[in-house]
């Protein structure tokens, strides 16, 4: 009669236990990447009251007989799969397709989590704002832009470069495209200097910038020199010439006293109305190089390449006639400060400026562990290694089973509700039923108390 007293009130103590995992489970069902818990029973001791026999010659064998002594808890197991994922449109809330968990440094350890509610501090580096603990993953050197090997060796916290800015880049390179017209009339040259006094055929602006990053307009003129034949001259905001190479072999100007050798350059065309080739490179894009433009303001001297490759001369009828040939494009940039971040699948963190230059400035770590049932709850979503889940396997996200990182999004808890209900209501029921069992027992415990009346 003891021993079913003492079973009752172990199913009672474990299915208490299971009510306690059950609610912490419903009570975290919206807290960021919680991982849900689950009990398992498993019987206890057992009394045997007779062993077992073995078959004989004319009897059969004789099973034991044992007498159970309640229930105990076998384990409390975590699961690890991962939940759902909600987007949040934040650059910094990242989440973990697949295996793997982030590495925070809290103080002088390590702690990991899959509840990517990240952001940066006013130092820059990228912590979890609720408790300060900052994101590890590897920083590209400053000279090379390239990242160490990706290991735990070289781990460390996560600093955006807020502070450091993108220096000016000068132009050294602009292309045009589109068309002279081939039926544009030729040119009359003045008889006296100025080359240009008479208006160009055709005028394209371009735009350069200097080693400071303030930018520069350069107006280009073309001079119909003949048929498949145009002359180029290069000002400067002031109207000044600017020097030119000339890709063709002992030119000749409409009138050489006018127009100072190197002040001016030509290109030409075939007969199909195709760029012809410059004679010192042929069969390459065809460049003119403006030298020697002095921007002024403490900026260096530039030099420009001219690429008319893409340039072509056909006969134009429409658009009144006119030549169409533009800037296409130019390299060089000003200076610019971080606007925005972004953070891809790989969880390399790159940087977008306001210059429209971008960099990749750190990657995001993530660790993996043979066994990440094994590991303790820290508090704070967080997880810490134990003798049982191994050590942390630290690399770069997408190698060697880890996941991929899901920016813009965070891991939604992985509690099934309607699970929960139903193991509720079964629990609930074991509970009574058990309860059921110390009373009972009671009232046979004092029917036997009773036999001495």
């Amino acid at each position: 009669m003891m021993r079913a007293l003492s079973a009752g009130v172990q199913g009672m103590r474990v299915h208490q236990i299971r009510m306690d995992v059950i609610g912490n489970n419903i009570s975290n069902v919206n807290t960021t990447a919680f991982k849900a818990s689950r009990v398992n029973f498993a019987e206890q001791y057992n009394q045997t009251m007779q062993g077992a026999t073995s078959p004989g010659v004319s009897r059969g064998g004789v099973n034991p007989k044992q007498v159970g002594l309640g229930v105990g808890v076998s384990s409390i197991d975590t699961i690890q799969e991962p939940g759902n994922l909600q987007a949040t449109g934040k650059a910094t809330d990242l989440a973990i397709s697949g295996n793997g968990f982030f590495v925070l440094r809290d103080g002088g350890r390590f702690v990991y989590t899959r509840a990517g509610t990240f952001d940066f501090d006013s130092d820059g580096y990228l912590v979890n704002p609720a408790s300060g603990q900052r994101v590890q993953g590897w920083m590209p050197n400053k000279a090379t832009g390239l990242f160490p090997p990706r290991d735990i060796s070289q781990m460390q916290d996560i600093q955006l470069p807020v502070a450091d800015a993108v220096l000016a880049s000068p132009t050294t390179m602009v292309g045009f495209d589109q068309s002279l017209n081939a039926e544009a009339t030729v040119y009359a040259p003045p008889a006296a200097a100025p080359f240009d006094a008479n208006p160009a055929t055709h005028t394209a602006a371009m735009t350069v910038i200097d080693s400071l990053g303030k930018e520069h307009t350069i107006t280009i003129k073309f001079f119909k020199r003949a048929n498949n034949e145009w002359d180029i001259m290069a000002y400067n905001a002031a109207g000044t010439a600017q020097a030119l190479t000339m890709p063709y072999a002992a030119p000749t100007a409409f009138v050489p006293a006018i127009a100072a050798a190197g002040s001016f350059s030509r290109i030409a065309f075939n007969a199909d109305g195709s760029l012809r080739d410059n004679d010192a490179n042929p069969n390459t894009p065809f460049t003119i190089n403006l030298t020697g433009f002095n921007p002024g303001g403490g900026a260096n001297p530039m030099n420009v390449t001219l690429d008319f490759s893409k340039v072509i001369q056909p006969a134009i009828k429409n658009n009144q006639g006119l030549s169409t040939m533009r800037m296409l494009d130019y390299n060089g940039y000003p200076t610019g400060a971080l606007d925005r971040i972004y953070i891809d699948q790989k969880g390399v963190v790159t940087g977008y400026y306001t210059n429209g230059q971008y960099r990749e400035v750190g990657q995001v770590a993530m660790a993996n562990f043979f066994n990440p049932a094994g590991l303790l709850k820290d508090g704070n979503n967080n997880w810490i290694e134990s003798p049982n889940s191994g050590w942390a396997l630290i690399g770069a996200a997408g190698d060697s089973g880890r996941g991929l990182v899901a920016s813009n999004n965070l891991e939604m808890s992985n509690v099934d509700i309607s699970q929960e209900f139903t193991n509720m209501i079964v629990t609930q029921r074991g509970f009574q039923a058990n309860s059921r069992i110390i009373t009972t027992s009671d009232e046979m415990l004092q029917e036997v108390v009773n036999l001495k009346r």
